[in-house]
Parts: structure tokens; C-alpha cells; sequence
């Protein structure tokens, strides 16, 4: 699945792609959704990427009410920026959320999400044969809750950075 350019100008980040790690490389934006206790998501946005608020009795930090996948995204030749079975990516989070009792954004929304935060990071995917686009989407109760119960919140999030190989 090809991914539109988020920018008119494309300009690849200014990092050393030759010595790319499989680390951590702050991006520009990350996607963040909302779920309130009636299970429907609102729409989601991009914010800067950067750290977010979390009560100290969120579920996902007293009861590990969290899932988490992971997806690259890589560049092609010509330029274009490709994924790779994202739906699938989605149906596993649908399945985790199912086991966690927790709400899930639909393989749709997922989908769209991963497509918008890539799309608007495009910049640091790396140049075709140098690495790829690591995208974490993760889905946790974001809510403060004491005591086993769903949480009154859940928050839907993905974040990318470039990698180099995992191992060398």
C-alpha cells in the first residue's frame, strides 16, 4: 500500500542514514486517539511528538492494560513509501483489545491512522536499502482506575522513528 506524501516539499531528515541504529530517533508527529467508557473512539489528530500526561493510576501503569504492535514502513526506489499488511497489524490489535476487555479502534481507523502519521513523518523514511520506518501503534488505559474494572479511558497512540536493522 503506497502512502501520500503529508508535505509538498520533500526533504529526508538530517541524520547520518549510513549509520542508522535500531533505536529511538524523535519524528515530528506522533497520532493520538480517544475512547470514553461508551467504547466509541473520537476522531483522531496529529500532535507534535513529545511526551504525554498520564495520571499515576492510569490501568495501563497499576494493571498493564495495554497492547502494542509494530510495522514498518519502507521506502521504495522511486521514492515512494510503502507498508506492509497493515490490516493484518489491526486485526491483531483487535484480538489483544478483545482478550484485555478493551474497546479497539476498527481496522479501518487503525489503518487510516498508521497511513496519516507515517504519511506526516514521511521525512525520516529512510532511503531504500538503509532501513525502514519502525511504527509503534499501542491502544492502553489511559484513565485512572483503582481496582480491577475497565478503565473510564482509553487512549489509542502511534509514534515512528527510523531504524537500521535489528541485527547487524
Amino acid at each position: 500500500m503506497a502512502v501520500e506524501s503529508f508535505r509538498e516539499v520533500e526533504e529526508l531528515a538530517d541524520i547520518d542514514w549510513d549509520n542508522l541504529i535500531y533505536g529511538i530517533e524523535p519524528t515530528d508527529y506522533m497520532y493520538m486517539m480517544k475512547c470514553a467508557k461508551d467504547g466509541s473512539f473520537s476522531h483522531g489528530k496529529l500532535h507534535q511528538y513529545g511526551n504525554i500526561e498520564l495520571s499515576p493510576s492510569a490501568g495501563v501503569l497499576n494493571y498493564a492494560q495495554g497492547v502494542f504492535e509494530g510495522l514498518k514502513a519502507y521506502r521504495k526506489q522511486d521514492g515512494d513509501v510503502i507498508l506492509f499488511r497493515p490490516e493484518e497489524n489491526a486485526l491483531r490489535m483487535l484480538m489483544g483489545a478483545e482478550r484485555m476487555c478493551m474497546p479497539s479502534p476498527s481496522v479501518e481507523q487503525f489503518v487510516d491512522a498508521v497511513r496519516d502519521t507515517v504519511s506526516a513523518n514521511r521525512r525520516w523514511a529512510p532511503p531504500s536499502g538503509k532501513g525502514s520506518l519502525y511504527i509503534r501503534p499501542m491502544l492502553f488505559g489511559s484513565g485512572p482506575i483503582l481496582g480491577l474494572a475497565p478503565s473510564p479511558e482509553y487512549t489509542f497512540l502511534i509514534y515512528v522513528t527510523p531504524v537500521g536493522n535489528y541485527f547487524k
